[in-house]
């Protein structure tokens, strides 16, 4: 008797919590923070494109590239309810990614390249531009204050603090396919990557390996990504 009737309260509290869980997600606001580097573009204007506005509400699918604004940012603006999404990188890709956009230039970000008061052709990679900081080259300290060198974290915790609680769901960039289908399936925010012949101007990076002196600099300057992000530091 007593098994039966335990039996009857676990099938009482699992239906519970599947219309409970339920409810939650059709009344969830969802908003994307778009880190730079991390695939943000692709996936706001994917979500434009479907008509979506996890990033935008209006019709600029990018809204200046989500603005990249910070969680304090949204915090002040959007419902208490709204749980945030969005995408992680290892640092050590994004640091050269976030290089190479400025070093290579493409024709989608051509006139924002033009508009910087720095150049980045002046490096021959990404060993010679961290080295060049290290060296307080004013032409490589000017670039990496740019936003794209900022770390992912500040764009989701609080100063001083972990990761805000509301941002729930993290697309990690190297299984995006993999982490959109689980998002998919636990918010019901179902986005397709859409691509064109603008997209990542990735094809025009060149191969770049870091030496020890790069990884020891990335290690201490993007500290709190490895800290709170599920990528792990290199020694050499």
């Amino acid at each position: 008797m007593d098994l039966i009737l335990v039996f009857l309260i676990s099938v009482v509290l699992a239906i519970m919590y599947f219309f409970i869980s339920k409810n939650i997600r059709k009344n969830a606001t969802y908003q994307f923070i778009h880190i730079p580097k991390n695939a943000g573009t692709a996936f706001c204007k994917s979500a434009s494109i479907q008509g979506l506005d996890t990033c935008c509400s209006n019709k600029d699918w990018s809204c200046h590239q989500g603005a990249h604004d910070k969680i304090d940012s949204f915090l002040k603006k959007r419902p208490s309810n709204t749980i945030y999404i969005t995408s992680i990188r290892d640092p050590y890709s994004r640091f050269i990614s976030a290089f190479s956009h400025y070093k290579y230039k493409s024709k989608r970000y051509a006139n924002e390249i033009k508009g910087k008061k720095f150049d980045m052709t002046r490096f021959t990679d990404a060993n010679d531009f961290i080295q060049k900081i290290i060296s307080k080259d004013k032409n490589a300290l000017r670039a990496f204050r740019d936003i794209l060198f900022d770390t992912q974290t500040e764009y989701i915790s609080l100063k001083g603090a972990g990761i805000h609680p509301q941002v729930k769901y993290f697309l990690r960039q190297e299984y995006l396919d993999e982490d959109m289908k689980k998002l998919c399936a636990k918010t019901g925010v179902c986005i397709s990557l859409t691509k064109d012949k603008y997209e990542a101007n990735i094809n025009t990076y060149t191969y770049t390996k870091l030496n020890k002196t790069s990884i020891e600099f990335i290690n201490e300057n993007y500290k709190r990504d490895f800290m709170l992000l599920p990528y792990e530091m290199k020694n050499e």
